[in-house]
């Protein structure tokens, strides 16, 4: 059976979806150490032959169950308006990305395989970085037309996400429009002329 008429077989296509379920169940649980091919079978109830056909190698295994536990980007449609509005339109996207229930599960699973394997922090820069895609693309472009000061704009990314995260992460409290309106006025307060430094 090739390839491609594996990936047709409803019969394959369980097996891998069960699999791919039993990995993301114990990153969450047990992190990325929880990950044996011994767990993967007794969860799943598929076999070692089979989990190993499609992953040849523990590695691989946990790096699929990464990508099918992780919530794909959303796109962010660009919003006119001054600095202030489009900002906690990119943040506020961003928030409403993170208030889905396996963000809170694949964040702690993502960070705890990534300090482990480096293939795997690879893809955890990746997630990280489409994420703050369009929050990155207004700092430059406010940048740019001098609507910001020269500034680190990895310095500004962590004061915009950190409190989402923290929130997200720590505290049961809503990622809500007003949180990210007092976020990006707090960081505009803190870029204002009288209290800003040259960057060098």
């Amino acid at each position: 059976m090739t390839a491609t008429s594996d990936e047709a077989d409803p019969r394959v296509m369980r097996s891998r979806a069960r699999v791919l379920d039993a990995v993301a169940s114990l990153l969450v649980e047990k992190g990325v150490r929880g990950v044996t091919v011994d767990a993967v079978m007794a969860r799943s109830g598929v076999a070692r032959a089979t989990v190993y056909r499609h992953w040849p190698t523990r590695q691989a295994l946990v790096l699929a169950g990464l990508r099918h536990l992780l919530p794909p980007p959303v796109p962010q449609t660009a919003v006119d308006g001054t600095l202030s509005q489009r900002l906690t339109s990119v943040l506020g996207g961003l928030a409403r990305q993170m208030e889905v229930e396996p963000w809170a599960h694949a964040i702690p699973a993502l960070l705890d395989a990534a300090r482990r394997e480096p293939e795997i922090a690879t893809v955890a820069a990746r997630f990280v970085a489409d994420r703050q895609a369009p929050v990155r693309a207004v700092l430059r472009e406010a940048v740019a037309d001098g609507s910001l000061p020269r500034l680190d704009v990895e310095t500004a990314l962590a004061q915009l996400l950190g409190p989402l995260v923290y929130r997200r992460l720590l505290t049961s409290e809503p990622l809500d429009e007003e949180l990210c309106a007092h976020i990006v006025e707090d960081f505009l307060r803190g870029q204002s002329p009288q209290v800003t430094r040259p960057f060098r």
